[in-house]
């Protein structure tokens, strides 16, 4: 029997990291996860990659944000 907790293992570890751009040159809604965080398209409901959360520092605070894709982007994995 399979538990969330060992599906999600399994999920997780399929996962490739993916190099997102530098924070600092990315624009408030890329941040925000309403912009692709790589070609800035604005993005549609259920249309979108989820890149999970991810841990930055700014002015010396650290904080989650939650980069999305464009389904385009997210399939190319920004290569």
């Amino acid at each position: 029997m399979t538990t969330p907790r060992t599906a999600n293992a399994a999920i997780s570890s399929r996962k490739r990291p993916v190099q997102l751009p530098p924070l600092g040159k990315l624009s408030e809604p890329q941040i925000r996860g309403r912009d692709c965080v790589w070609c800035s398209i604005t993005l549609a409901p259920g249309r979108v990659v989820d890149l999970g959360e991810q841990y930055a520092r700014r002015a010396g605070q650290r904080f989650a944000w939650f980069p999305r894709a464009c389904s385009r982007c997210g399939k190319e994995g920004s290569s």
